[in-house]
């Protein structure tokens, strides 16, 4: 019987994407995979990729939908705590979809879920099947949250999650980080902040008792940042078809399972441009920029005078229908192109990007390393910070700023953009991309690192009673 491989994201667009990259590997190594979203995700799937889809293109891949908790009304496109709610109550929906399933016939391999779906070890329990968690951010944090974990329930940290603001905190081999940089720090509210807090200790903990725990990072860049005594991350990235890598990927050939429309004008906005003249801006999918932010953030692309693509999403200032500077499009239309979303993997590995000013989302950041694309730093909350300072700690991108005060004012914006699309600095940092670009090839090729990992777990999934 042909093994069969149940897979449940974290519902955002971050942690959706490279999870659906081990789906399509995994199809493609004989595997039948069926991929669950949130229903409001599932329809927003749906419509914008008609004839896109996975089984569009031949993949053994279902797409599936179970409801979500929440109640009509509340924000399910860009707020980190109703995700949390989300997939923190997933798990009745989700016994209910393999109960149906089982009736028709079906019986599933394995389930493969988001390390923030904690409740999918019990389900897994109760029906017998083995969990795999899937660990989207990076090693770094994978290694901070483990670190932060111990110490506080050994009470050496305090046990909230919660430090000062300037309060430095220090692990081996990773960068420190001031309390107001901590991984689980969404929002405002203190209390928020410590209930994700909680979920990050039980993330660990569960983690620990699955049979895999598999990562979108490379070990040659961050096996030395695991101790031995945690449960290891094993690390499969970057988590992208090998033509897409090589940067032979045609939009038409590339199945997508985007939550927006995106733009393929832009590919051919970019195929006018010179190589690597281009800085590409995107902010990612659910941060909120306020108003008086993306009003210096846009007078500071004018003011920079090169070409740019940048990614405006709708929502990108927290309401529908983001207003930008009056005249703005007028005066930049000759150099600029704005579209509300964008295949950014084609975009990225088109010659005619040279940068990308990046809010430091960790796929988002795999993504552009992997075609050797030198970064200007810009995290916006959560593991972000922890992205940044481990990119920068690598040599692949420069901060827009290390300070906690915004908003950013557009004579710095301007500055940094300059530095990095135009001055010395940035030729070494895109050097470095270059070179860790080569690291991660080698890694996926046959017989590297991440390529070794991912038949070693493919080929345990295969050995499973079916």
């Amino acid at each position: 019987m042909q093994p069969h491989a149940l897979l449940l994201p974290y519902p955002e667009t971050g942690h959706i994407n490279p999870l659906m990259q081990l789906a399509k590997h995994l199809a493609s190594q004989g595997i039948l995979v069926t991929f669950v979203n949130t229903q409001y995700n599932h329809q927003r799937i749906l419509q914008s990729n008609a004839g896109r889809l996975p089984a569009d293109l031949g993949l053994s891949i279902r797409l599936l939908d179970i409801p979500d908790t929440l109640s009509d009304g509340e924000n399910r496109d860009n707020d980190l705590y109703s995700f949390s709610q989300i997939i923190l109550n997933i798990g009745p929906a989700l016994e209910n979809l393999i109960d149906k399933l089982t009736a028709g016939g079906e019986r599933i391999t394995c389930l493969i879920s988001d390390a923030l779906a904690v409740q999918t070890l019990v389900v897994a329990k109760k029906y017998g099947i083995p969990r795999v968690a899937f660990w989207p951010p990076s090693g770094s944090a994978y290694a901070f949250c483990s670190h932060y974990v111990r110490a506080a329930t050994q009470g050496t940290l305090p046990r909230n999650g919660l430090l000062q603001p300037d309060e430095i905190v220090s692990f081996p081999e990773l960068p420190s980080l001031q309390g107001w940089k901590l991984p689980w720090l969404i929002a405002e509210d203190q209390a928020i902040n410590e209930y994700v807090f909680g979920s990050v200790i039980e993330t660990m903990e569960v983690c620990a008792q699955s049979e895999w725990i598999l990562g979108n990072c490379v070990h040659e860049l961050e096996g030395s940042v695991i101790p031995s005594h945690f449960k290891r991350l094993t690390p499969i990235g970057p988590i992208l078809p090998s033509s897409t890598l090589q940067r032979a990927s045609a939009k038409d050939n590339l199945s997508t399972t985007s939550l927006w429309t995106e733009e393929d004008s832009c590919l051919q906005w970019l195929d006018a441009q010179k190589p690597k003249s281009v800085l590409y801006v995107s902010l990612g999918s659910i941060a909120i920029v306020d108003k008086d932010q993306f009003h210096e953030l846009a007078l500071a692309l004018e003011a920079a005078k090169l070409a740019i693509l940048w990614v405006v999403r709708d929502d990108l200032t927290g309401e529908k229908g983001t207003q930008l500077p009056e005249g703005f499009l007028e005066r930049t239309q000759e150099r600029m192109k704005i579209v509300s979303w964008s295949p950014q993997v084609l975009v990225l590995s088109h010659s005619a990007i040279g940068g990308f000013l990046t809010h430091c989302g960790w796929n988002s950041s795999m993504e552009a390393l992997s075609m050797g694309i030198p970064l200007l730093l810009w995290p916006q909350f959560a593991d972000q910070y922890i992205n940044a300072d481990t990119l920068a700690k690598w040599g692949v991108g420069l901060k827009m700023t290390d300070a906690r005060r915004k908003p950013v004012g557009r004579e710095i914006i301007t500055a940094q953009v300059g530095k990095l699309m135009l001055e010395q600095e940035g030729e070494v940092v895109r050097a470095r991309a270059m070179e860790v670009r080569h690291l991660m090839l080698k890694a996926v090729e046959e017989g590297g690192s991440s390529f070794n990992n991912l038949q070693a777990f493919v080929s345990w999934m295969k050995a499973l009673p079916a």
